[in-house]
């Protein structure tokens, strides 16, 4: 499996294979957390310590958000080491590799549910000379998500203050950094458009306090870009399309200023679309586009015709009546997997907002109620929706929760910030005391607390992927990788039917059709035709030297080789009887070869 190319990965793993692996890891994260408390907690300090307030590096942005950097780098680094932890990140490094090679997204690749916009950042470690594989994909993971947190630092900063905005991020950051699932640690289809989600509330709160057109123009032009990094996102853009919309109407001062903005952020809504649609058309994959993505993500994901966990499709009409108290469960029980930033969310929700409302609606004089209180019902929406999009496809994959986490850091931030305003008005002083300043006080220490109980928490327990780093060290090449590695050498075309992109990964092999998880030609939708053709017409055209059926009782998903297997498709069967032959199989999956002249005399 030599090539040219760096592997992060291997590299990674012989750099752990150190008896005191564990030891480092702990002090290395114990100082690294450190270090972001101490610089997070000085700004809330500073005015009780002279040395601390005159000294601007210690309250400086940039040494808050190096801390950011390291300590996030420090909690998730050990995923690297780890091989596949969900095809989908399999799909997405095939297709990236693929990409790099022949860069026409629906031509070359197609990812299903996911828009190119979430397939070419990850060309960026082969542009750098470093291997495409499962460790360079989550560096990039990591990057979407430092530019996500940072995004929503600012943009809470643009509202309120560095205190409201510190203090909203704080458990963010501990969230993505030592996040205990291992479903939201690999590269998946939600970290782009979270991205590019937070850069567009960045660009709204900068155009809230400094109201420039060309501002409002980008984070329409962010805004439009979503759909084409995932369908599932467009509810939250949505959110944030209303939120920019209410505060132009708030900032012009007559109606032609009004309408001429709006329709300058309207059209910025459409560019990427109009880009996109010239493309298609230049390339004549309108009708792929359409089928494949607009049909796939309106039709059968939507439905839930793709879904892995079956679970309320199969309920039956009696029964249908619990179906709020299953959707109820799976969202609590998912909050509770990843602790205390949706709990924060949850209780601010349900308790806080409606005392803000009391004393915004009730207790403040007109003139001196906060002007910026309507943010609160957009992060409210923002929420809802978020939590929407994370239910609607009716699969309950913990990935989807990272829809979840800026959102609840934004309507965390507007609750507190509001919550400051109040404390600062003395309107209800006599009636109330100081009850507003008392709530805003224990919010920011039970905040603190509990980012500090998390990251104990983490450091307590040995890291689980670093107890077996020997083993994956010693297991880094599949016995099955090892096989298909006989006939293939890394960057060669091969195809693979079934639900296996992981032997793409592993082989550094090409895919030579479009689709590296055939479902859609497996499954029985109504565009399972289309699926088939297009497949057939890719393997005609690419002629790869080998093709490996995945069906097998061994691998995922698909295991009846009789009705999934290559054979169920009589025009692909016949196909590969031409002009293949089986030369090897493992484990139930069968290897074969492109005949050098005729399969039958052969």
């Amino acid at each position: 499996m030599n090539n040219n190319l760096v592997d992060l990965r291997y590299f990674l793993l012989n750099f752990a294979n150190n008896n005191n692996i564990l030891l480092i890891q702990k002090i290395l994260f114990g100082l690294s957390f450190l270090f972001f408390l101490i610089i997070y907690g000085v700004y809330f300090i500073q005015n009780h310590f002279l040395f601390i307030k005159q000294n601007k590096y210690l309250l400086s942005d940039n040494i808050f958000i190096i801390s950011i950097i390291l300590f996030t780098i420090v909690g998730r680094w050990s995923s690297l080491l780890l091989p596949e932890m969900n095809v989908d990140e399999s799909q997405f490094i095939a297709a990236g590799m693929k990409l790099f090679k022949d860069p026409l997204f629906w031509k070359s690749v197609d990812t299903g549910s996911s828009g190119p916009l979430n397939i070419f950042p990850l060309t960026l470690p082969l542009l750098l000379g470093i291997r495409l594989e499962y460790a360079s994909a989550r560096i990039i993971a990591i990057l979407l998500v430092l530019i996500s947190v940072l995004s929503l630092y600012y943009s809470l900063n643009f509202i309120y203050n560095k205190l409201i905005a510190r203090s909203a991020i704080f458990l963010v950051v501990i969230t993505f950094a030592v996040m205990p699932i291992y479903d939201i640690l690999y590269y998946s289809s939600e970290y782009m458009p979270m991205a590019i989600l937070a850069m567009a509330l960045l660009a709204i709160c900068f155009s809230y306090r400094y109201p420039r057109q060309e501002i409002r123009i980008i984070s329409g032009f962010l805004l439009g870009a979503i759909p084409f990094a995932k369908f599932q996102a467009v509810p939250i853009a949505f959110a944030l399309a209303l939120m920019s919309i209410h505060i132009i109407y708030r900032q012009s001062r007559n109606k032609i200023e009004l309408s001429k903005s709006v329709i300058l952020f309207g059209l910025s809504l459409t560019v990427f679309s109009l880009i996109t649609l010239t493309y298609l058309l230049k390339f004549s994959l309108f009708d792929d586009f359409w089928k494949s993505y607009i049909q796939e993500n309106l039709l059968n994901y939507s439905s839930g015709v793709f879904k892995i966990s079956n679970e309320i499709s199969t309920i039956k009409h009696s029964e249908k009546t619990s179906l709020f108290n299953i959707y109820l469960g799976y969202v609590f029980n998912l909050f509770f997997s990843t602790r205390v930033l949706f709990c924060l969310a949850g209780s601010m929700l349900f308790v806080l907002t409606p005392i803000l409302a009391f004393f915004q609606y009730f207790k403040i004089q007109d003139r001196q109620r906060s002007q910026s209180f309507y943010l609160v019902y957009y992060s409210v929406l923002q929420l809802l929706l978020s939590l929407y999009s994370v239910l609607k496809p009716g699969n309950y994959f913990d990935h989807y929760l990272i829809f979840l986490v800026i959102p609840c850091g934004f309507f965390i931030g507007v609750c507190l910030g509001e919550l400051q305003k109040i404390t600062i008005n003395f309107s209800f002083k006599d009636s109330f005391g100081n009850f507003p300043v008392k709530l805003l006080f224990n919010f920011l220490i039970y905040i603190f607390l509990v980012g500090i109980a998390q990251g104990l928490f983490f450091i307590r327990y040995d890291n689980p992927n670093l107890l077996k780093q020997k083993e994956l060290l010693t297991q880094y090449h599949s016995p099955l990788e090892k096989v298909i590695a006989q006939y293939v050498s890394p960057g060669e075309t091969m195809v693979v039917w079934g639900w296996a992109p992981k032997l793409y990964v592993a082989t550094g092999t090409i895919q030579g059709v479009r689709d590296s998880v055939t479902g859609g030609q497996i499954i029985s939708t109504p565009l399972k035709g289309y699926y088939i053709k297009r497949f057939i017409d890719d393997l005609n055209n690419s002629s790869p030297g080998i093709f490996v059926d995945a069906v097998s009782p061994n691998m995922f998903y698909f295991h009846d080789t009789q009705t999934q297997g290559h054979e169920s498709s009589p025009e692909l069967n016949r196909i590969i009887n031409e002009k293949y032959k089986l030369v090897d199989s493992l484990d139930g999956v069968r290897i074969y070869k492109k005949c050098d002249g005729d399969c039958q005399r052969q």
